[in-house]
């Protein structure tokens, strides 16, 4: 009933069964319903006795947290839209190819980095996410899935910057990597960032700690400071820098870069040649994203054909490269598509209003 207990570690709940002076072993009852049964009701958890369920429904408000739609595209990609407590609605992705399945997840309602090429900066910045309604997002995409068949991989890449929400995001970490949370292993969690230095020096001092992915998008920061606004706080060469010490410090084997391709902004050879230049003997794999268009933007992608160019000459450079494939863009769920606003173009046309607090 309360996605709130869904953000409580193994550990926040130890400390709250001690304090409530409940024998430690009620810790690891909540720890099975919460993080391995996906169940956030306290009244369900019937192995638990009457008094500590009402107590924990007391302290645990019930919140909303509502599938409003579920699109699915014909390559297998399928888009969550969610309603949250308080009318504000966010997007889950779930990506397939071929065996491989992995979440998309959202950190912030809309996005205060305001990239103009991305619609979740357009709309504009709400609110960040709790930990609970990240990992709410998560056990829906998961219980929506047949057994057998559930994401193993967990990707930071939808709505919102998430080293701007560091603690919820922090705690939703320790509940992915613990034995008793999800029990991820840490090169299945991917959190990708536009580049907040700071924060990054913080993730790396983690054990274990997530992939790594840096939102570049521009070799130089002149076409940076215009394709990602932040840039003009933390430049390419201070952030470059930073995820070279995260590969040394956090023990991870590289950092992927992503590059959107703009026709006539980013990719030209020119760019590609100082793309090159800038990871030279560095250990990073550039994800080369085709754009996907957004209403409204004045931004084009590049043709095959470029991109094909782009990525060959950055091979021919010695610098590790592919390009992602693109999926979900016919619902818009492709990477830049996800936006904060749905509300009124979908309450005449709700898919199926399922609850997933009262599961």
């Amino acid at each position: 009933m309360s996605i709130d207990l869904y953000g409580q570690s193994p550990r926040s709940l130890e400390r709250l069964m001690s304090e409530w002076n409940e024998p430690m072993f009620r810790a690891n009852q909540l720890c099975l319903w919460i993080h391995e049964r996906a169940e956030c009701d306290p009244h369900r958890m019937t192995d638990l006795p009457q008094k500590l369920r009402e107590r924990l429904a007391a302290a645990f408000p019930s919140r909303s947290f509502r599938t409003l739609r579920r699109l699915r595209s014909r390559d297998g990609t399928v888009k969550f839209v969610f309603s949250l407590h308080d009318d504000s609605t966010i997007e889950t992705v779930l990506l397939s190819s071929g065996k491989q399945r992995a979440i998309c997840v959202s950190t912030q309602v809309g996005c205060s980095v305001k990239c103009p090429f991305c619609a979740s900066g357009s709309h504009g910045f709400s609110r960040n996410l709790t930990a609970g309604e990240i990992l709410a997002q998560i056990h829906a995409v998961r219980k929506s899935v047949d057994v057998g068949m559930a994401p193993r991989n967990l990707v930071f890449m939808g709505m919102g910057e998430p080293l701007m929400n560091e603690m919820a995001l922090h705690r939703v970490l320790d509940i992915l990597f613990s034995p008793r949370g999800l029990g991820l292993g840490s090169r299945r969690v991917t959190v990708s960032t536009v580049g907040v230095i700071p924060a990054i020096e913080r993730l790396c001092d983690r054990d274990p700690a997530p992939e790594l992915a840096l939102s570049l998008h521009a070799s130089c920061d002149k076409v940076r400071d215009q394709l990602v606004p932040l840039n003009r706080k933390y430049p390419i060469a201070d952030l470059l820098e930073a995820c070279q010490r995260y590969i040394e410090r956090a023990g991870t084997d590289m950092v992927t870069v992503e590059y959107v391709l703009l026709r006539g902004v980013n990719d030209t050879k020119r760019d590609a040649e100082a793309l090159a230049r800038l990871l030279k003997k560095r250990r990073f794999l550039v994800n080369l994203i085709r754009y996907n268009a957004i209403p409204g933007s004045i931004y084009e992608a590049s043709s095959r054909e470029t991109v094909q160019s782009f990525l060959d000459l950055l091979r021919s450079r010695g610098i590790q490269s592919t390009v992602r494939r693109s999926l979900g863009g016919e619902i818009q769920g492709g990477c830049g598509q996800l936006r904060s606003d749905l509300r009124k173009d979908l309450d005449s046309s709700l898919e199926d209003g399922t609850d997933h607090t009262r599961h």
